[in-house]
């Protein structure tokens, strides 16, 4: 009898990646609407996230809190995710 493959030990839920990141699941939820997070993968329909995306929050946290919109991060994090330097993007 074969067992249920286990969720990976490495990633995160929504409701982890919440709480070690200070907000609430909606806020992530909004975030991945706006296209300042990537879709995640999914495992069994649940959301799972890897550390990378704590990294991603906490820039979010730091441009929100410098004064940037939401379209300039998006911008911001498009072009580190193109390789190329985020002051070109604004």
């Amino acid at each position: 009898m074969k067992s249920r493959p286990s969720l990976n030990d490495e990633t995160l839920t929504i409701g982890q990646l919440a709480k070690r990141a200070g907000l609430n699941p909606s806020a992530i939820r909004f975030y991945e609407a706006h296209g300042l997070l990537p879709e995640p993968p999914r495992i069994g329909g649940q959301r799972r996230y890897g550390e990378d995306t704590l990294a991603r929050l906490a820039v979010i946290d730091v441009a929100k809190r410098a004064g940037f919109t939401l379209d300039d991060i998006r911008a911001l994090l498009n072009a580190n995710d193109a390789g190329q330097p985020a002051h070109q993007q604004l």
